[in-house]
């Protein structure tokens, strides 16, 4: 089947594209979704969100790409996937990307944090087990440790101010999560 480029959004504010492909026959989207994705490159498109509403309806259809994006390593593109597309699928279809979700989930991620997301993620729907879940975190800690002994106490202290906001604030936001339903 071709492409009918004529129903993906000429920019990122083309939000009345993505309204009428939303009411089209699954048949014509289907060939979009490869396209469709790329517009969630960019969560602050104002397509973004109504392009997740469309995707939605094609999960099973959607997880040979999401795959291929996860394994790309565009980490701010996978972290609005993980954030936006996948979080409030059911866990069948979550399962589905339970191997591309672990090895997100190994790697360190300073900048976006999709390794924390992928945990998160796993935990939720889960397809992690507490002391996986515990053990990653303990990893990624360890190894934020190691990083900042070899910075200068005005180093650390700067690092601490930047990411108390973020990355380590998430490890804790995770920690809590896990050990909150483990321990009801």
């Amino acid at each position: 089947m071709q492409m009918n480029d004529t129903f993906l959004p000429k920019d990122k504010h083309d939000i009345e594209s993505v309204e009428v492909l939303s009411g089209l026959e699954g048949s014509l989207v289907l060939p979009l979704l490869p396209k469709l994705l790329e517009w969630l490159q960019d969560f602050n498109w104002p397509v973004a969100p109504v392009i997740v509403d469309v995707i939605s309806k094609y999960k099973s259809e959607t997880i040979p790409y999401i795959q291929e994006i996860l394994s790309m390593r565009d980490m701010i593109w996978t972290y609005n996937i993980l954030a936006y597309l996948i979080q409030d699928w059911d866990t069948v279809h979550v399962s589905v990307l339970s191997a591309s979700l672990r090895e997100l989930a190994q790697t360190m991620d300073y900048d976006e944090g999709t390794d924390l997301l992928a945990i998160e993620t796993m935990w939720k729907h889960r397809l992690i087990e507490e002391n996986d879940a515990k053990g990653l975190l303990a990893e990624k800690l360890s190894e934020i440790e190691e990083t900042l002994q070899g910075f200068t106490s005005g180093q650390i202290a700067e690092f601490s101010d930047l990411e108390d906001e973020n990355l380590l604030r998430r490890y804790e936001e995770i920690e809590v999560l896990i050990s909150s339903i483990a321990n009801p």
